[in-house]
């Protein structure tokens, strides 16, 4: 799921509000991976029953060739 929203977010215009327990866990993965940068809330917030959100700010040139790796395929595209 993280190299889906890296994909995702790369097609966006940036800082990009993204909600949600999975999705805001997969941007804490792309934040502790050097891919983005983004503002998250902390770990405990993120498992609260309110819907988390992160505020994606930035994606790094590690994210950049990260999404040059691995382009997203034809067959994941919504």
């Amino acid at each position: 799921m993280p190299l889906e929203i890296l994909h995702v977010l790369a097609r966006r215009k940036l800082p990009v509000v993204v909600r949600g327990i999975r999705k805001v866990e997969a941007v804490r993965v792309l934040v502790l991976s050097g891919h983005i940068e983004a503002e998250l809330p902390a770990a405990e917030a993120s498992l609260m029953p309110a819907s988390p959100t992160a505020v994606v700010t930035r994606i790094t040139p590690l994210g950049k060739r990260m999404l040059q790796s691995f382009p997203r395929s034809r067959a994941s595209s919504p």
